[in-house]
């Protein structure tokens, strides 16, 4: 064969290639993790005669160059008031084909949105829009995604999973939200009450399953509280092994319902253990008098079992020199104290504030670790590069998990600190020089043509 004849296949099969590769659409999809549509937040308490926002959002997407969204709500429960175009297509500068429509009748809302040829298609994650709702009346309603579609600028479809939203007028919370101090350490009591908030109609009976972790703590006893009508039935049961309570409460044939939202029960704990635990609501039943569920939202408890504090020690504080020329540096010794008992990393981070609104970082952020029940002092270095005029400087540590105090971990310094200028360099001043030389010649000149000229006369 040729070398010709052998060329020719292979340059075939180079263009062939040449062409998949330019007019196949990318892959949408990066190891086996699909794109995300999204009601966001997921859970939403909100009572009658409020708005409240959602965002639609998109996560995770590569080449989207268009979307289409149905989502469903309940007529009875909510009204849409307005759907606001997002950001992730028009990025600030593209114009888009954008078309919201919503029906409060059927409950329906229908956006399309979709990039103008040729501008390019869009990555990554970002609000694709937002909807402002009223609420009704109580109850609840899902906000259901479907008829989801995303493309690319191909029109081939992306494959993508959805995740709903949830809207309730009334919601079951554990109070207090945060347990934490040094009175909540081992060998110490714990209450939490179990309190139903919101907007509710016709309730009749109620069914809850609480966890918590049993290394950390133990219900001891449980308190109903007569939120119901009366005569009712009632159960409360407490399982220390597995670290469950059952509270139920139905009313009994006769009883009337009732609109009232307060406190259900109130659980007491012993904390046995060092350590942090949830104590959350698992599963939850509310009636009406028909029978028919009453959807609300949950909200959990936490307790930290051990105690976490760090802070800042101002009397041991201090910044050195307070004047100095821009470009030089100062030094901050910060003194920081740990009386938890477990030993901790924080971040610090220094800033100088001016008094015409300028700000800047002069120091950090950095990492720093301190033992359990001891005090330290850091010593960092602060530039003062960019800088010129009188600063506050404030000094800032993070939070640990759990913190019992946050009031110290934030410290303003007493004094400003000053910052000269750097004096410009002296340029000589040739030009000027220049024109003075020439004046200085043309006098002489002039002068001298004067004297010759009266001396002839």
């Amino acid at each position: 064969m040729s070398r010709r004849n052998l060329i020719t296949p292979f340059l075939f099969a180079l263009l062939i290639l040449t062409l998949f590769f330019t007019f196949t659409p990318q892959i949408n999809v990066k190891a086996g993790i699909y794109p995300q549509i999204s009601i966001i937040p997921q859970a939403i308490y909100a009572v009658p005669g409020q708005e409240f926002n959602v965002s639609v959002t998109i996560s995770d997407v590569t080449n989207l160059y268009g979307y289409q969204v149905y989502i469903n709500f309940s007529s009875e429960v909510l009204e849409v008031v307005d759907v606001i175009q997002g950001d992730f297509l028009k990025r600030g500068t593209y114009n888009t084909f954008w078309q919201p429509k919503w029906d409060n009748a059927a409950g329906q809302i229908q956006v399309w949105e979709s990039m103008l040829r040729p501008d390019p298609a869009s990555s990554g994650s970002g609000e694709l829009f937002k909807v402002n709702f009223n609420v009704k009346k109580a109850g609840s309603s899902m906000l259901q995604l479907w008829g989801t579609d995303l493309v690319d600028p191909y029109q081939a479809k992306i494959k993508h999973t959805t995740n709903d939203g949830l809207v309730a007028t009334v919601k079951i919370e554990l109070t207090p939200k945060e347990m934490k101090g040094r009175e909540y350490g081992p060998g110490s009591t714990a209450s939490v009450n179990v309190t139903l908030a919101g907007a509710v109609e016709n309730l009749y009976g109620f069914d809850l399953t609480i966890k918590y972790n049993t290394t950390i703590i133990n219900a001891t006893s449980v308190n109903l509280y007569e939120l119901l009508g009366e005569p009712n039935e009632n159960y409360t049961n407490i399982n220390t092994d597995e670290g469950i309570i059952n509270l139920n409460v139905t009313c009994k044939l006769g009883a009337s319902p009732t609109n009232a939202t307060g406190s259900l029960a109130t659980i007491t704990f012993d904390i046995v253990g060092i350590g942090e635990t949830s104590i959350d609501i698992i599963n939850s039943r509310l009636i009406d008098v028909n029978g028919e569920d009453i959807i609300p939202i949950l909200e959990s408890a936490y307790l930290y079992g051990v105690f976490r504090n760090i802070g800042i020690i101002s009397s041991e504080t201090l910044i050195s020199p307070l004047s100095v020329t821009a470009g030089e540096n100062l030094t901050l010794n910060l003194g920081v104290f740990n009386d938890g008992i477990v030993n901790e990393t924080f971040t610090a981070i220094v800033y100088a504030y001016g008094a015409d609104g300028f700000n800047a970082i002069i120091g950090g952020p950095k990492e720093y670790a301190i033992e359990s029940e001891s005090n330290k002092t850091l010593e960092i270095t602060l530039s003062t590069i960019g800088l010129g005029g009188n600063y506050t400087v404030i000094v800032k540590i993070s939070y640990v998990p759990g913190e019992a105090d946050l009031t110290d971990n934030e410290y303003q310094y007493p004094s400003l600190i000053i910052v000269r200028p750097l004096m410009e360099a002296s340029i000589f001043p040739f030009e000027s020089l220049l024109y003075a030389v020439v004046i200085i010649v043309v006098v002489v000149i002039v002068g001298l043509a004067i004297y010759k000229k009266r001396k002839k006369t």
